[in-house]
């Protein structure tokens, strides 16, 4: 196994297809070892061609590009042994079975059919292994994709929209596949457009816009730099009352009667007791509490308009 501290290391990767306008400029992108890293972008943004740089789909035009610690361009066919791939959809055999599917990978990659229970039991597609593919659900499908990937045990698993077309109760389940996968050691690169889903287990972020990368970072760094302002939500038993009595120390609070939940500005966690013992000495009952804020989609938004 590479100890190398990034699994991907992309240095200056410029990108155009028929030699016309850049897909990719100068890219710059470091994903951790251990990583849940969400790469997201618009469409057209660059991820899909970023990710067909790291697949060696595409022919490199300039730029450096590392994988697990290795030039991509000088050994590929070692690489391409430790990285497994769920790149769209996954094509199998309709008319085989889940188990027959795999088995041609094996027998392709010179691997024990041993393997096939293992990765099956791993991605939970165990009961549904002898079925045939035609008759496999999209999220089943899914499955078997990672299923796939699997097989050579790899130590990057690179995904591209993996839960798009799965229904809420397959894009569940596949998010816990996922974070099961990282807590046995594997890092994972998820591209997706589906902001609240990859925010819900994504360790780091990479916001991409025309080809260039404009952030790289945790959630709480991407947090810190896009939201100045410290915001509490509290839900109230009397808004107007708990808004007399919080604004001789909060001059920023917006009061919402119908939903009976106060927004007010803090400057820190600190603030949060003294707010509690005014409301509960003044008589109104604190309900609900939690900071406000912002998801991913919102600080995704800010960034690209900057």
């Amino acid at each position: 196994m590479s100890t190398h501290s990034n699994v991907i290391e992309i240095e200056d990767l410029s990108f155009s297809y028929h030699g016309k306008n850049l897909v990719l400029h100068d890219l710059q992108l470091q994903v951790p070892r251990g990583s849940i890293f969400a790469f997201v972008g618009e469409n057209g943004a660059g991820k899909s061609t970023t990710i067909k740089h790291i697949a060696g789909l595409i022919p490199f035009q300039k730029g450096k590009l590392q994988v697990l610690g290795h030039s991509l361009q000088q050994y590929r066919g070692d690489i391409m042994k430790k990285v497994g791939f769920l790149i769209e959809s996954p094509s199998c055999h309709g008319t085989l079975s889940g188990y027959d599917n795999l088995k041609i990978y094996c027998r392709y990659r010179g691997l024990p059919v041993a393997r096939i229970t293992e990765v099956a039991e791993m991605v939970r597609l165990s009961p549904n292994l002898y079925k045939k593919c035609k008759a496999y659900s999209t999220g089943m499908k899914q499955r078997l994709g990672l299923a796939i990937a699997l097989l050579d045990d790899p130590e990057l698993i690179v995904l591209d929209e993996p839960t798009s077309g799965l229904d809420p109760t397959g894009r569940i389940a596949f998010r816990k596949l996922l974070l099961d996968l990282n807590q046995q050691g594997k890092t994972l690169l998820v591209s997706s457009h589906l902001l609240s889903e990859i925010e819900l287990i994504a360790t780091d972020i990479g916001i991409i816009k025309n080809g260039t990368l404009l952030f790289q970072g945790s959630m709480e760094e991407l947090r810190r730099l896009r939201q100045k302002n410290t915001f509490l939500e509290i839900e109230v038993s009397d808004t107007a009352r708990a808004t007399a009595l919080l604004q001789p120390k909060h001059a920023e609070i917006e009061a919402n009667e119908k939903t009976s939940k106060l927004k007010i500005r803090i400057e820190g966690k600190m603030d949060i007791p003294p707010i509690v013992r005014r409301l509960s000495s003044g008589g109104v009952d604190i309900y609900a509490l939690q900071p406000d804020r912002k998801g991913l989609e919102q600080l995704f938004i800010d960034t690209i308009t900057l």
